[in-house]
């Protein structure tokens, strides 16, 4: 008697957070030939109905929608002014995804946002999947809490949000990671530590998971960081003026952004002493967590400051 092997694959890649995601979904987008001639493929989907440019690099936008509790308060839905005809959007999402897994075996689907769904709305994505004959194999990369906790709270604030760094609110790391293992647990989910080296970064990590050959890949960084200095000034202006006047970036914003050029600090962003010995016993029982459950190289080494 032979067993049959289950050829057809949704490599579902949720994040984390400030994990190289950004820079994962447009490297697949922009070297989709050279992943098909290997086997695979990335979808890039399409918003006949939205404000913003059409193509949707990011995966999270269309899977959120069609799984998420409360579709009319998903953000990227109200970012993209489709709220009012949300129904036909998810319709539109919801042909284009059984298409692409009806049309493909290795589908890679990558979104950071997805970790962030219920167990409820993640349960049913999975059996959506499933249902479609094909197995799972779910990634995840996973910062040190502490550098994990930098690294959200300098992108919250680039994105315009005033952070109080006395008392920053932060998703448990525990909490995100609980819920992939007791929703994937029976698909064996692929955990990967952010500081393992490759030459390439996180996407390399997560492309010799998936099993992809990087010889003809080209790759890039895209994200960029600010230093310590100017995230703390844009903190500030975030607290008292928007980063969106009339639809366009504040201007005091742009010269902000702009003093990147002439400013001298290569600090990176970093809490202060104060501020990391008030969020520490936090990141110490994350970092007892991750010990316990993936191992020292999951773990802070050392907690750096900036002053």
């Amino acid at each position: 008697m032979t067993t049959e092997i289950n050829n057809k694959i949704v490599y579902l890649h949720m994040g984390f957070h400030k994990t190289g995601t950004t820079s994962l979904q447009h490297i697949l987008t922009h070297n989709k030939e050279e992943i098909k001639k290997q086997g695979f493929f990335y979808p890039n989907f399409e918003c006949e109905y939205s404000d913003l440019p059409i193509k949707i690099i990011n995966n999270s936008v269309p899977i959120c929608s069609l799984f998420v509790d409360d579709v009319k308060n998903y953000k990227f839905n109200m970012k993209m002014n489709v709220v009012h005809c949300i129904n036909e959007v998810n319709d539109s999402y919801l042909q284009q995804f059984d298409k692409i897994l009806s049309d493909n075996n290795k589908i890679i689907i990558s979104g950071e946002g997805i970790s962030l769904l219920s167990n409820n709305s993640l349960y049913n994505l999975k059996l959506h999947i499933i249902e479609k004959g094909f197995k799972i194999v779910p990634i995840i990369i996973v910062r040190s809490p502490y550098s994990n906790m930098c690294s959200i709270v300098q992108q919250k604030i680039k994105g315009g949000h005033y952070v109080d760094l006395n008392n920053i609110d932060c998703v448990s790391l525990q909490k995100k990671i609980n819920k992939i293992k007791d929703i994937f647990n029976d698909c064996n989910p692929i955990i990967i530590p952010y500081k393992r080296y490759h030459f390439a970064g996180t996407v390399g990590l997560i492309l010799d998971a998936i099993g992809i050959d990087m010889k003809n890949i080209s790759y890039k960084n895209l994200n960029i960081s600010l230093n310590n200095k100017i995230i703390r000034l844009r903190n500030e202006l975030n607290k008292k003026e928007p980063i969106i006047v009339d639809g366009k970036i504040n201007d005091k914003h742009i010269k902000i952004n702009d003093m990147k050029k002439i400013e001298n600090d290569d600090k990176k962003f970093l809490l202060t002493k104060q501020e990391l010995f008030l969020h520490m016993d936090e990141i110490c029982k994350e970092n007892e967590y991750l010990l316990k459950e993936l191992g020292k190289e999951f773990c802070d080494v050392d907690f750096p400051t900036c002053d």
